[in-house]
């Protein structure tokens, strides 16, 4: 809507603002009228005082006064190049200013209180002119008959200027002052800044009126882009159980254990307790000797009698129970009390026999009474875990595993028992210290001596074996209790067990330690891992196609739709760029309409066939372990389907942003 000139000056203006080093000027003065020409080729000198400019033009004059090196050519040769001696005064006149004594005073007339005066500047061309003034109503009235073709009426607001002077020549210093400050282009200081075309609630509300326009066909893709959604859903969730390792349904213990084989395997050495001991590093804080195997314990009728519904599975200490794990009651503040893990707690809520029972939630858990080797115990606390593990004190579980030992030179089998569950009365002498045992009245009379020693402990027949002291107890020699110190049972169960486990702060360390005494032990997290990570690798290349389709559907889907949308505004987008309107600037409203599309399409399919699938699997489904639904995969599959839609969709953008503006407006496709 500007004019030639109004549009010259702007790109002059334009090319300014920035302060460049260079500038490139092709014609700059070709659409203006003489004063114009002459302000700005005065603001161009003084520019190209400090920086370079190269200028193009047909005017000699123009030339020969402003330049300082002139480079002539002709036919696109250059004919000429040479340093110019730049006049010292310039002759050129600008048409708003009549300088009356150039010119020749043709005519003069005055009478009462008129005066005409009759000037033109060539003398031998005689127009008819023909003048009535007439003053009406205070406002003068002027009838001119010419056969000149313009006529301009000179007043304040014409910008034309008569002087009663002739022209005077201006020095090259006069010609070359302008009024333009040069400072006003140093923006070192100023700070940058990226407007954008469109604001944030702009572009939503042209994101959302797109979408309620649509039609038919634009309803249809939104609906694919929803069932896309879904299928991304089951496709996250099944990737999930490839991609994210759960070792722990596979591990007996938990992080930080090492299994060691204790007895002779093949080639393998036979490895003590007192040398698997040895091993423990001095900074080892963790370090632990776990030589509890599995456990059964079986739940209690209100009568007293034993139920039908029992758990069975591996002991911990309850020393290592976090309470930041703790979902649900307390932890144990008697050796009669024991924790579950949540999936062992699962397991109980799950089964017939424990819904029979009236055991509906976790609450009623913690009700019941269970019993071990005649032991009543209580559940006080559930503790999350993947793991079925039973935590309790290594008092109940000394306890509730008593190992058989040989002794008194096979004499007899003697049961070990913990002291600390028993109330016995002891008749002589002491508790045991570590490598002593407290027995029976029955047992010493039956199997050393019918004389009651006055001092212990007592050696047995040079055996080694020391009796700290006597209790008094019922019943018949064949199977006596003895009492021994935890450390004395830890290494009679670890005698007798095939495997035992080692808490450690390195299990790294300690298997290799292990192995290099040609044992046999391996950590039971990182074997885990491995075999669940292999397990998942081969499943991974059966999914990998389903996924690829999932995905080149969805991207495909948001190309074409975006591209469409693109085809629309291409008009649009081409002024913007002609107007100087930044890439990032188009780029935005882009893609908010793209991540507006996906939130009211593809997320919303995403989020209904995540929950579906999330209720599957706490269901039946979740036995066969097909999907996994966890936070992080949630979270993971939602930056997949908006990633994606977004490349998908400004793929095509990218590809007509890459063209000049110019491109842009004479081809009005992509």
């Amino acid at each position: 809507q500007l004019s030639g000139g109004q549009q010259q000056r702007v790109a002059i203006a334009r090319a300014l603002v920035k302060n460049p080093k260079v500038i490139i000027a092709d014609e700059p003065t070709g659409n203006l009228d003489s004063k114009n020409t002459l302000e700005i080729m005065n603001i161009i000198k003084a520019i190209s005082m400090e920086k370079l400019v190269v200028l193009v033009t047909h005017e000699k004059d123009l030339a020969k006064f402003y330049g300082d090196r002139i480079i002539e050519i002709q036919d696109g040769k250059i004919v000429n190049d040479y340093e110019n001696d730049a006049a010292e005064d310039h002759g050129m006149k600008t048409d708003d200013t009549i300088y009356l004594k150039d010119l020749n005073k043709v005519a003069s007339m005055t009478e009462t209180g008129i005066s005409t005066d009759y000037y033109a500047d060539h003398t031998n061309e005689e127009h008819a002119v023909n003048i009535r003034l007439i003053v009406k109503n205070k406002t003068l009235y002027i009838d001119v008959d010419t056969d000149l073709k313009k006529i301009k009426l000179v007043d304040q607001s014409s910008g034309v200027i008569i002087k009663d002077e002739s022209y005077v020549k201006k020095t090259r210093e006069q010609m070359i002052e302008t009024t333009f400050d040069l400072d006003s282009l140093d923006n070192t200081k100023v700070g940058r800044q990226r407007p954008v075309i469109t604001s944030l609630k702009q572009a939503m509300f042209m994101a959302f009126q797109k979408i309620a326009k649509t039609g038919r066909k634009g309803k249809i893709m939104l609906f694919s882009f929803f069932i896309a959604g879904a299928v991304i859903a089951v496709a996250v969730s099944m990737i999930a159980t490839l991609l994210i390792i759960e070792p722990e349904a596979y591990m007996s213990m938990p992080k930080g254990y090492v299994s060691v084989y204790t007895r002779e395997d093949y080639d393998r050495n036979h490895l003590t307790y007192d040398e698997l001991e040895a091993m423990k590093s001095a900074t080892d804080d963790d370090f632990y000797i776990h030589t509890f195997q599995n456990i059964s314990l079986t739940f209690l009728n209100p009568d007293g009698s034993e139920s039908q519904l029992y758990i069975s599975d591996q002991i911990e200490n309850v020393q290592f129970a976090d309470e930041d794990d703790l979902i649900r009651g307390r932890m144990p503040e008697t050796p009669y009390e024991i924790l579950l893990t949540s999936t062992k707690a699962e397991e109980i809520l799950g089964s017939r026999t424990g819904q029979e029972m009236g055991i509906w939630n976790y609450d009623y858990i913690f009700y019941e009474t269970l019993k071990v080797n005649g032991i009543h115990v209580k559940i006080v606390g559930i503790i999350e875990s993947p793991m079925t593990l039973i935590y309790m004190d290594s008092v109940l579980a000394n306890m509730t595993q008593p190992v058989t030992i040989n002794q008194f030179a096979d004499k007899m089998t003697v049961r070990a028992e913990s002291l600390e569950l028993f109330d016995r009365t002891l008749l002589l002498g002491g508790l045991p210290d570590e490598g002593e045992i407290l027995v029976s009245k029955t047992f010493y009379e039956a199997n050393v001596s019918l004389v009651m020693p006055t001092e212990f402990p007592v050696e047995i027949d040079d055996t080694g074996i020391m009796i700290s002291g006597l209790f008094r107890a019922e019943g018949t020699t064949d199977m006596i209790t003895v009492f021994m110190h935890d450390r004395d049972l830890e290494k009679a169960r670890f005698e007798s067990a095939y495997q035992v486990f080692v808490r450690t702060d390195d299990p790294e360390a300690l298997v290799k330690k292990i192995e290099n005494a040609g044992a046999s032990a391996y950590d039971i997290y990182q074997d885990a891992y491995d075999n669940a990570r292999d397990e998942n690798r081969t499943a991974l290349a059966v999914m990998a196609g389903l996924v690829g389709f999932v995905v080149g559907f969805s991207f495909l889907g948001f190309f074409f739709v975006i591209r469409s949308s693109l085809i629309e505004r291409i008009y649009e987008v081409s002024v913007y760029r002609a107007l100087g309107v930044r890439k990032n600037n188009i780029m935005f409203s882009f893609v908010v309409e793209i991540f507006i599309i996906t939130s009211v399409s593809t997320l919303i399919g995403y989020g209904i066939a995540t929950m579906g699938i999330s209720k599957l699997v706490q269901g039946l489904l979740g036995e066969f372990n097909f999907f996994k639904v966890t936070p992080i995969s949630v979270l993971a599959g939602i930056i997949v389907l908006y990633g994606l839609n977004l490349l998908a969709g400004l793929l095509p953008v990218f590809g007509l942003l890459r063209r000049t503006p110019a491109q842009i407006l004479s081809q009005y496709d992509i």
